[in-house]
């Protein structure tokens, strides 16, 4: 075989180049260019024909291959593999079951959890009321030691700085003595008048919740108040409380210590049945005097509840009010019935109960 240059490939002459002039001894292990010249000297050992046919055969064999293999060993081959291909047909089953049922599950949780969740609530409201009717504490029995019957509660002051209220009406100097008090509605609403004195005007208020009023808007609540701690009480005064709905507490600030004075027995002993739609005239219907307004029915778990209008006060200037009696409230205490002074039953039905004129004392 001749040998040829490593640089350009022409012919050698004793290690040097003939064209380049390059010493080829010493560049034989350092440089290996124009290799592919011995690759052409082995493909020129044999004829171009036999060369040509074996390309053609190796082609051939390549194809027979491919074809009789399956797509997934096709890509075995190619030295990757898709997902999916050439997996058996069971395999691919497998996973689409395992979706749809991974899906019919969550369908059927999300259901559950829709009824479950309302159900739950339900539930748990329920205890809650159940815990709150447990715990409930009556306002009206807040005073320790306080009966069950409507008399028990004090109506006349005690000298201790406070009491509870209840409908009535309190005249400075007998029930309530002279001075400066202040009235605070907790957790009620209270409706009241009252008279400074003999020679003033009557003055109307209305007390509301606390907690009623933080539930309004500003605008809505704007005027409202809870106390009142403008009420003096002077000689000829009274304060008549005509409604509370909850607890009603009045709290003497500056009280005079005078000993209160008690009424004298008016000798009256007879009820007076106020019938609905009747109008009564104290002097001629029924005798003058002091009188609690009383509705009852016949069975103590019975609802009652009446309106009636009184109007009582001196000729000059006599007030008109319309009271409320039901079953939390049955009893108006001491309404001053002077002659003149009408008890008026338009407003009451007659079908929740019975309505009284009961003397005081």
């Amino acid at each position: 075989m001749i040998e040829r240059c490593t640089l350009c490939g022409g012919r050698l002459s004793k290690g040097r180049c003939t064209e380049c002039g390059l010493d080829n001894t010493k560049n034989d292990k350092k440089y290996h260019l124009n290799l592919h010249n011995e690759k052409e000297e082995q493909l020129h050992q044999e004829t171009c024909e036999e060369n040509l046919n074996k390309k053609r055969q190796n082609r051939t064999e390549k194809e027979k291959k491919e074809k009789e293999s399956t797509p997934g060993q096709r890509q075995w081959y190619m030295g990757w593999r898709q997902p999916g291909i050439g997996e058996p047909k069971k395999k691919q089953k497998k996973k689409k079951t395992l979706s749809r049922r991974a899906v019919k599950w969550i369908v059927i949780l999300i259901i559950l959890l829709g009824f479950v969740f309302p159900l739950l609530s339900s539930i748990v409201l329920l205890i809650q009321e159940k815990v709150e009717e447990e715990t409930y504490v009556d306002p009206y029995m807040l005073q320790e030691g306080a009966a069950e019957e409507e008399t028990e509660y004090p109506v006349v002051w005690d000298g201790s700085g406070s009491m509870m209220l209840k409908p009535g009406f309190y005249q400075a100097g007998y029930e309530l003595p002279e001075g400066m008090y202040r009235i605070e509605s907790q957790e009620a609403d209270t409706v009241f008048s009252y008279r400074r004195s003999q020679k003033d005007s009557t003055q109307n208020v209305s007390l509301y919740s606390a907690s009623y009023i933080e539930s309004l808007d500003k605008e809505e609540a704007e005027g409202l108040q809870s106390e009142y701690d403008d009420l003096i009480l002077e000689e000829g005064g009274w304060l008549f409380i005509e409604d509370i709905t909850g607890v009603s507490v009045l709290y003497g600030v500056d009280v005079s210590d005078t000993e209160l004075k008690e009424h004298e027995s008016q000798g009256l002993t007879e009820e007076i049945e106020v019938q609905p739609g009747e109008t009564l005239e104290a002097g001629q219907d029924f005798p003058a005097g002091v009188y609690d307004l009383v509705i009852r029915g016949e069975d103590s778990e019975d609802f009652l509840f009446a309106g009636i209008m009184v109007e009582f006060g001196e000729n000059d200037s006599k007030d008109s009010h319309l009271l409320f009696l039901w079953s939390d409230a049955p009893r108006i205490c001491r309404l001053p019935l002077e002659e003149g002074s009408l008890v008026d039953g338009s407003y009451f039905e007659g079908e929740e109960g019975q309505v009284f004129l009961s003397p005081s004392y």
